[in-house]
């Protein structure tokens, strides 16, 4: 055990500083942590060797993520009565749709593609961040 643990040593550490780091800056800038760790993982990933395959690997690890935090988050709401199941039972058929599409169309997308596709929605955040203003709200 001692042997895994000291062989992948610094591949454990730089994923702990990464998430560290992507952490402290997601908190501080009030957008969601995906925006800052994936590209972070993409630059592990690429120093690591992963190549082409970086992108693929870095945005797969947070959507990863993002199902445990959200399991934990429903949980978390539904022991105190704030789930609406009706509505999560409507949206389930289509969220499973959307998530197999969306497997599908980036398994076919090149890492470049997928690269520019998150720095193109990365410009969009950090355009709303910029020009947004706290009174902006949905209807």
């Amino acid at each position: 055990m001692s042997e895994l643990i000291s062989s992948y040593a610094g591949l454990i550490a730089a994923l702990v500083a990464c998430g560290l780091f992507s952490g402290f800056v997601a908190g501080l800038f009030g957008i969601g942590g995906g925006a800052v760790i994936v590209p972070v993982l993409i630059l592990l990933f690429d120093a690591l060797g992963y190549g082409e395959s970086a992108a693929h690997v870095a945005i797969a690890t947070s959507l990863a993520t993002i199902i445990l935090t959200s399991a934990r988050s429903v949980w978390a709401h539904h022991q105190r009565g704030a789930v609406d199941w009706a509505v999560v039972s409507g949206w389930a058929p289509w969220i499973v749709a959307g998530a197999v599409l969306g497997q599908l169309a980036t398994g076919a997308l090149s890492g470049g593609a997928l690269r520019g596709i998150f720095g193109g929605l990365a410009l969009i955040l950090a355009a709303q961040l910029f020009f947004g203003r706290p009174d902006w709200r949905l209807a």
